[in-house]
């Protein structure tokens, strides 16, 4: 129902991000899509934000046999990488594409980049386990003349953003999307529906 569907979303929205995405207190693999804004207004915090990937992601999020994807963006975005699942061989890898990433992109389609993800995701073979969206980005929306998303004063609206839980840094922000698909919240509502079911 929609009430056990609220009390999920506000359970996520309570539960810290380095909770849920900890490798050391979590059981079980994830996937997490990564989407770096490497757009010129990025470059006064850039290394901010490969220390973040680095230390953070890479050093405590990420375990191996979880699958990561990462994409940069600016005016449009690519994928820089799919690994599924994560060896502990590949990590090096996965840290020297992230160290060789430069805030150097002319424009900042943050809308375009969301959907790059998800056209990918429709067709990409992905495990079954949860999925996480991590983008990383200052929010300013300076979209190429093409862009269906041209905001006025920087702003960026997308469906994926309705919900997102925002960790600012200062200048950037860390913002999950995406966080809870549809079967797996099915799948949760299933199991819950018999506590909130009317006692005959």
């Amino acid at each position: 129902s929609w009430l056990l569907r609220f009390i999920f979303v506000i359970f996520l929205a309570l539960t810290p991000l380095p909770t849920i995405l900890s490798a050391q207190g979590r059981t079980g693999h994830l996937t997490l899509i990564i989407l770096v804004d490497k757009s010129l207004s990025m470059r006064p915090y850039f290394q901010q934000v490969k220390s973040f990937l680095l230390n953070k992601v890479l050093g405590e999020w990420l375990k191996t046999g979880d699958s990561v994807a990462l994409f940069t963006f600016y005016g449009t975005a690519h994928l820089k990488l799919w690994d599924s699942p994560l060896d502990a061989n590949q990590k090096p890898q996965l840290r020297e594409t992230i160290s060789e990433i430069q805030a150097d992109g002319r424009f900042t389609d943050i809308g375009s980049a969301l959907d790059t993800y998800e056209n990918w995701a429709k067709t990409a073979i992905l495990p079954p386990w949860k999925r996480f969206v991590l983008l990383l980005t200052d929010l300013r929306q300076e979209a190429p003349p093409n862009s269906p998303y041209q905001f006025p004063n920087y702003s960026i609206q997308h469906p994926l953003l309705k919900g997102a839980r925002i960790i600012s840094h200062g200048q950037w922000k860390a913002i999950t999307v995406d966080t809870v698909n549809s079967s797996t919240l099915d799948k949760l509502m299933d199991k819950l529906s018999p506590l909130f079911s009317p006692k005959s």
